[in-house]
């Protein structure tokens, strides 16, 4: 399988087309312009796993337009991680017939940082899967909001989705907003959506210290149990070690 890796985007527009099997590793937190717009075409028939990081991008607020178009009888596998960075992300994927779509993110914020995340992702034609998954934790003073619509169109009969989110608060400032959408128009559909968000600042944290846990360790206890959601689906041990060591950094005391 190909491998692709993308460390660097100086230009603001990029489009990336994949006509074969590859792996896509995509790290993303130096010197990048305010505002980028990225497209993702995946031709008919073609397996991708994407991996995308993107972290602590100093102060600024990264705005970014990202597309993907899905071919006929194509897969793919999307690992997002969005890492204590102050960001405005619009994802927008159209989905053909008997396509594999599967996205999962990862939202970690910290101190006072920012991320807004509207997801659109509209399966057009029949036979096709998705599977959504969204994993948040808001530390201090951040702020979530996650607006997501998995919308199948009228000629999308046949279609498998699901759509969960789950978040965690850690700071009785922190806040996260949690929209998730399901519009289905034909009936031969079987779909399914739920959110929840936990305060692990509030009752959880005074139980877990009771039991003789501090703070700290409560909250690697935590993020451990969320990485490893993410990072035993990966299909490459090579990119487990390099995620694993990518989010080293955010537990407590390292």
């Amino acid at each position: 399988m190909k491998e692709i890796i993308i460390t660097q985007r100086p230009e603001k527009n990029k489009t990336l087309i994949l006509d074969q099997d590859c792996l896509v590793f995509e790290h993303l937190k130096d010197n990048l312009p305010d505002k980028i717009n990225t497209e993702i075409i995946v031709k008919d028939n073609v397996k991708v796993d994407y991996i995308f990081v993107l972290e602590n991008i100093n102060d600024k607020v990264l705005l970014e337009n990202r597309v993907i178009r899905l071919g006929l009888n194509s897969r793919m596998h999307n690992y997002y991680f969005y890492l204590d960075q102050n960001a405005n992300i619009n994802l927008n994927t159209y989905i053909d017939t008997h396509a594999d779509f599967q996205h999962q993110v990862l939202v970690l914020t910290e101190t006072s940082k920012l991320v807004y995340l509207q997801e659109n992702h509209n399966f057009l034609y029949p036979h096709a899967y998705g599977k959504f998954r969204l994993w948040a934790i808001a530390k201090d003073q951040s702020k979530i909001h996650i607006d997501s619509m998995v919308s199948v169109k009228k000629s999308a009969k046949n279609t498998e989705v699901s759509h969960n989110q789950r978040a965690w608060l850690l700071h009785p400032e922190a806040k996260v907003e949690l929209v998730p959408g399901l519009s289905v128009e034909p009936d031969e559909v079987k779909a399914s959506h739920s959110a929840k968000i936990s305060n692990l600042a509030c009752e959880q944290l005074f139980y877990l210290q009771s039991r003789g846990l501090n703070q700290e360790n409560i909250k690697n206890l935590l993020y451990q149990s969320i990485f490893q959601l993410i990072l035993n689906q990966l299909p490459s041990e090579v990119q487990k070690e390099n995620l694993a060591n990518i989010l080293k950094k955010y537990y407590v005391n390292q």
